[in-house]
């Protein structure tokens, strides 16, 4: 049984954004859906060999109101998002981002047989 978690922490002021993962012959891609985000602040990093960490601040503050939310209270100022990679990588990050979709290439580690 799967169990659905917030996409929002409101004590980090963070949000969650979607991601997708594609696991292609030579390499991984993962995407990010990061509108506001200030892109001169977007860090990507490795938390470990299967974990990586996206974060971006956002270029202004969002409240639940914004969204024409009542029932919660809380602002959002980063994204944040922690994703598995399935399959060995090599710790080499390129990223663009082009109309709000953060876009991170990973080489695949290539498996020599003999």
């Amino acid at each position: 049984m799967a169990f659905e978690r917030p996409s929002w922490r409101t004590r980090s002021s963070t949000i969650e954004p979607l991601t997708n993962v594609i696991v292609e012959m030579e390499e991984v891609i993962v995407t990010a859906d990061i509108p506001c985000a200030d892109v001169s602040k977007i860090r990507v990093s490795f938390v470990d060999e299967k974990t990586l960490e996206i974060t971006a601040q956002l270029k202004r503050k969002f409240r639940f109101q914004d969204f024409n939310i009542s029932h919660r209270r809380g602002e959002f100022s980063r994204y944040h998002a922690m994703v598995t990679i399935p399959v060995p990588i090599e710790k080499r990050i390129a990223l663009t981002c082009e109309k709000n979709i953060l876009e991170i290439r990973l080489p695949r580690k290539s498996i020599v047989s003999t």
